[in-house]
């Protein structure tokens, strides 16, 4: 995942920089493509926020197994030897080329020299380190939860172990715990309080609910953000 600054004179450098340091393996020994793009043609360029753009990117690229395409890439900068040099940008959804491990790089660019690069791994949930199965019921799920007040924390928690120890063995399977997050983050309303609490089974839940839920609770502000808008360029384009 790369900066991508889009000019004719810093493509070509940080792609430079790419072929001399991973690229080399890239181009001298597998001969598998290595995969470069950017995720600024879709979202432009969010400043501050570039990096977590692309981490977001990178991790769902690296879940899902799949090299998400660049838009609007028709024709490479000739200063960049694409077929020379073995990379490829994908300008389709393309599945991940097998491999023991997947990795993915991010860089990231700012103003005055304010530069970052992460390196990330795809885990392998296939098995534990234990040897045991890892099981989609043991993930650990975010439950939200909403109120006008912080003492309302303490009544929805009684309501909803109520409401839990009513359904029973239902109440424990992962489906049910699956559903129950969905609903709270999604098909509740947004009041002034809010608190959040991670679970993987309906007893942590349970318990989670009757000690502490509300304790670290945020009211959110009373009046909206100002917006402020920022007209960036190169140089003498502010």
């Amino acid at each position: 995942e790369a900066h991508g600054t889009g000019t004719k004179v810093g493509d070509p450098i940080e792609t430079g920089a790419i072929h001399s340091t991973i690229g080399q393996t890239s181009s001298s020994l597998s001969r598998k493509k290595l995969f470069i793009g950017s995720v600024k043609p879709n979202i432009g360029h969010l400043e501050a926020a570039a990096g977590a753009a692309s981490i977001i990117k990178g991790v769902l690229a690296l879940e899902h197994s799949l090299i998400p395409p660049n838009i609007r890439f028709s024709k490479p900068n000739p200063a960049i030897p694409l077929e020379e040099w073995n990379m490829a940008v994908p300008t389709r959804l393309t599945p991940w080329p097998t491999a023991q491990t997947k990795r993915m790089s991010i860089s990231g660019f700012g103003m005055g020299g304010t530069n970052a690069h992460i390196a990330m791994e795809a885990f392998n949930n296939k098995s534990l380190s234990n040897g045991t199965v890892a099981s989609k019921s043991n993930k650990k799920r975010i439950f939200v939860f909403s109120s006008h007040d912080k003492a309302g924390f303490g009544r929805i928690g009684k309501a909803l172990v109520e409401h839990l120890d009513a359904l029973g063995s239902i109440a424990s399977s992962s489906a049910y715990l699956a559903d129950l997050a969905h609903t709270l983050a999604i098909a509740r309303s947004g009041l002034a309080w809010k608190e959040t609490c991670l679970a993987d089974n309906t007893a942590d839940l349970r318990e989670q609910l009757l000690a502490a839920v509300g304790g670290s609770a945020e009211r959110a502000p009373s009046t909206p953000p100002r917006i402020g808008l920022v007209f960036t360029g190169q140089g003498a384009q502010w």
